[in-house]
């Protein structure tokens, strides 16, 4: 796409992307973006197009 940035699939269809932010200390690693707790956490109930 003209800005970089924006991304399409080949067939022109619908898809997602998800990342996760990670800290990285000298113990375990931290995920920050852990919505298991979340009331918006994803689960298989999630709405479907």
């Amino acid at each position: 796409m003209a800005d970089h940035w924006t991304t399409v699939t080949q067939d022109g269809k619908l898809s997602a992307h998800f990342e996760h932010m990670v800290l990285v200390t000298k113990g375990a690693p931290e995920i920050l973006t852990d919505l298991k707790d979340s009331p918006i956490a994803l689960s298989s109930q999630a709405l479907k197009v």
